[in-house]
């Protein structure tokens, strides 16, 4: 049993090591036997000790022979394995976290909790195709796993495979019809898709113990204005005005309002008085995106570079947030930045002559499919560029050499590889 004073030590650790401080997290472990441990002061223990291993010495692959020396330093407990792999694949040492789940899997393939961890694991690297067949595991050992078919919708989502994320997440409902966030997710999945109506009835049945939740609300709002229901979008905004006046989504929607009725400045106020109370990454990406195509559309160039700043500054990158940085800056005819915004993924103090950037160089990791801007914002093809892929490499077939696409706007970047994918071409050729 773990006595009062080591629990107060074990809490200081995990704080510790939730914000990152490895070292010192390890330090707290000192004197106190983890082999003693059970239940989650175990896991985290173990957690915190292979963290300071990979310190000193990273796993480079989940076959090697150290990632399965630290598994069997693990006692042999389902739980103390399987959690002490999700406190690593937040902490962000997904490598060991998916070669000790990859373990589990293989030494008890009907354990559906083993396949569900390795696919959340294999989802927060973008393995996206393996994530979805350890998923596809889980549900054929329990059909009745919800939490299987709503993150399967959310990887579907993620790669723009709107069609199957819908239906997953219908799946989802069936077995959870009370989750009120998955059901505004789907709303927003048959908004996106132009299914309005399937989209109200879905934002309805999920306000049904809460119809002033402020995420629904402001989805509803949203709604209405792409029905171009203004009487309901100012509705649905003054509700929120009254019920939220301090979350962030009220002061978008008050944004997005003040835009759909051509008035520029009001939609700014609106906006920073928005990214003041958007706090945490996940509301200011969102924020990000929603205020630069208002921007866009009004042409506020000294604000679109303030709030694109904010995103170098502080990392919010996403797939909707490049494809309007770009857009910002193909209205803008500065094609140079554009690109080396693609594949750098950050601004340099010689936005016209950049230096030559290798694939290892750029600090984004994966993409995934952006958009690229040309001809003055006519047109929008979609382009797949990948880490590991060399700069100047079809992003399909990997051909070193292109046919240049003829297109004043976009030429000396953008080629067509043999296979008809899209390439693009080194960066000190501009």
């Amino acid at each position: 049993m773990t006595t009062p004073a080591v629990k107060f030590q074990l809490d200081r650790a995990r704080t510790l090591f939730e914000q990152g401080e490895t070292r010192g997290a390890h330090a707290l472990l000192e004197g106190i036997d983890i082999d003693a441990l059970s239940g989650d002061d175990a896991a985290t223990a173990w957690a915190i000790r292979l963290a300071h291993m990979s310190l000193d010495h990273q796993v480079e692959s989940v076959e090697d022979d150290e990632a399965q020396r630290r598994i069997d330093l693990l006692p042999p407990v389902r739980d103390i394995r399987g959690n002490a792999a999700i406190l690593l694949s937040r902490h962000g040492d997904r490598t060991t976290a998916e070669a000790i789940l990859r373990r589990m899997c293989r030494d008890d393939p009907g354990d559906h909790l083993s396949w569900f961890n390795l696919a959340i694991t294999l989802a927060d690297v973008e393995q996206f195709d393996e994530a979805e067949e350890a998923l596809r595991r889980t549900i054929e050992i329990d059909r009745s796993f919800a939490p299987a078919y709503e993150r399967s919708a959310i990887i579907r989502r993620d790669v723009g495979d709107a069609e199957a994320a819908a239906e997953r997440y219908e799946q989802y409902l069936s077995l959870a019809p009370d989750d009120a966030d998955a059901r505004i997710s789907l709303g927003i999945i048959y908004s996106d898709l132009c299914r309005y109506e399937r989209a109200a009835t879905e934002f309805e049945t999920a306000g049904r113990r809460d119809p002033d939740y402020p995420p629904l609300l402001y989805n509803r709002g949203v709604l209405a204005a792409r029905r171009d229901d203004r009487a309901a979008a100012e509705d649905i905004l003054r509700r929120m005005k009254a019920v939220a006046p301090e979350d962030f989504l009220t002061h978008e929607l008050d944004a997005m309002s003040e835009s759909s009725q051509g008035r520029a400045w009001p939609a700014w106020e609106a906006l920073q008085r928005a990214f003041d109370l958007a706090l945490d990454e996940h509301a200011r990406s969102h924020l990000v995106a929603c205020a630069l195509g208002i921007l866009i559309k009004h042409d506020l160039r000294p604000q679109i570079d303030e709030v694109i700043n904010d995103v170098f500054d502080n990392h919010f990158f996403d797939a909707d947030i490049l494809y309007y940085i770009r857009l910002s800056a193909g209205h803008r005819s500065d094609h140079a930045r554009m690109f080396r915004i693609l594949v750098e993924g950050r601004v340099t103090d010689d936005d016209l002559v950049p230096d030559a950037v290798t694939a290892e160089e750029r600090p984004l990791g994966a993409y995934r499919s952006y958009h690229v801007i040309a001809d003055n914002i006519a047109q929008a093809c979609e382009l797949a560029v990948e880490f590991e892929r060399r700069i100047g490499q079809c992003s399909e077939c990997r051909a070193a050499e292109c046919e240049p696409i003829d297109d004043e706007a976009i030429k000396g970047y953008l080629g067509v590889a043999r296979c008809g994918g899209l390439c693009v071409f080194p960066i000190d050729e501009v």
